[in-house]
């Protein structure tokens, strides 16, 4: 199922893992994807070198959480979306296309359970926090 690689792949803004970890983390991904979106050679090393940045891009802002906790998050978030431009970059308008429709299906149910906290009577801070750390990594 696509969309669960999308959100194996968006969700997963991975674990925060050193070296050989993060290659065989990389490697998963991009086993994922190839399946899912029938990668070819060039676009199977491309996304690898998307995913070790990725990595790289998170362990640079780990300990501002520890000191601007709204800042790490917005970053964590840019992280991701710059991430999710890239990959949209390797892929052929078919794919593309599949990519982009994935994602909109996760943002539709973010959206739900945003709507759903509303209705809980979550303050709009409360909502916005927690949409932020849905972009936070793993630990």
């Amino acid at each position: 199922m696509k969309w669960s690689l999308a959100c194996f792949l968006m969700c997963l803004p991975l674990v925060a893992v050193h070296g050989q970890q993060e290659r065989k983390q990389a490697e998963k991904v991009v086993r994922n994807m190839a399946r899912a979106y029938d990668l070819d050679a060039s676009q199977k090393e491309a996304i690898r070198v998307i995913q070790l940045e990725y990595f790289n891009n998170f362990k640079e802002i780990e300990d501002l959480e520890q000191y601007d906790y709204l800042a790490y998050l917005k970053k964590c978030r840019n992280i991701r979306r710059g991430m999710e431009s890239m990959v949209l970059k390797v892929l052929d308008s078919q794919q593309r296309l599949e990519f982009s429709k994935d994602l909109a299906e996760k943002k539709a149910l973010l959206e739900k359970e945003r709507h759903s906290m509303l209705e809980q009577g979550k303050s709009k801070e409360e909502i916005r926090l927690w949409e932020l750390e849905s972009f936070k990594p793993i630990q």
